[in-house]
């Protein structure tokens, strides 16, 4: 039978995740190299913290156990919505289905005949560097709300007082925001800005021309509604004389 890889602790941070991923690759803590039977399953219960390595393709070196890893967690409980907090993922146990004898899982897992507080599981990937490569881990902590503070915590265990992680030993598996993800962002946020309103006509004064077109030929032209405003021209004063005279005669 498998044992958890420790119990009746609780991980607070990603650095109580790694001491632990650590004191697993000193081989202080057991990894779990297969999926959990019909036993272990029932042996869940708040504390119980699991490390096991996912399987790949590339995996072709065993655990030292005759097997090369897990491809998916299984633990046959129902768990509700998944939510994100400090790169763990949380779900809470889900209680709708009863067995043919009426006993949810919990009471099965219990012994008893009033369900116990709920299970949350916690989960955290990371990819580490082993001896036969590079790999990526899980760990699986349970823990229900009622009891969460009771549990020990990393700094309790004796075991793990001389144990010391590289910097850089463990990347969060969790995919990053991806460049496309936030250039959509910016475009939502560009499709919802208001549009600018267009500037108000310019009207020049009439002792300045407004700016000129081109014709087809290159030529200046002058727009009519300029010339229109323009004063008519002096008479040559030859011309001034003769309208003259025709006003005095008459």
């Amino acid at each position: 039978m498998q044992n958890p890889t420790c119990t009746g602790i609780r991980v607070r941070t990603t650095a109580d995740a790694h001491l632990i991923f650590q004191a697993v690759q000193m081989n202080v803590f057991p990894i779990i190299f297969r999926r959990l039977d019909r036993e272990e399953r029932l042996r869940i219960a708040p504390g119980n913290v699991y490390v096991w390595e996912e399987w790949s393709p590339s995996n072709t070196m065993d655990l030292g156990t005759g097997e090369r890893g897990i491809e998916r967690w299984t633990d046959s409980i129902r768990w509700g919505t998944t939510s994100v907090r400090d790169d763990f993922l949380f779900c809470t146990e889900k209680r709708t289905d009863q067995n043919p004898n009426g006993a949810s899982q919990s009471m099965i897992r219990s012994k008893q005949s009033r369900p116990s507080p709920k299970l949350v599981k916690q989960t955290y990937s990371a990819f580490v560097e082993t001896s036969r490569g590079r790999k990526k881990w899980h760990l699986v902590a349970y823990y229900n709300n009622e009891t969460v503070n009771q549990l020990r915590t990393v700094d309790d265990i004796p075991q793990l007082k001389n144990v010391m992680v590289s910097p850089g030993m463990y990347q969060n598996a969790r995919m990053p925001r991806t460049p496309a993800s936030a250039s959509g962002v910016s475009q939502l946020i560009h499709r919802r800005s208001p549009q600018p309103r267009p500037l108000p006509p310019i009207f020049h004064p009439t002792n300045q021309p407004p700016p000129v077109s081109t014709g087809s030929h290159g030529n200046a032209l002058v727009p009519l509604s300029y010339l229109k405003m323009l004063p008519p021209p002096r008479r040559h004063s030859v011309d001034e004389k003769a309208l003259m005279s025709f006003k005095f005669n008459s």
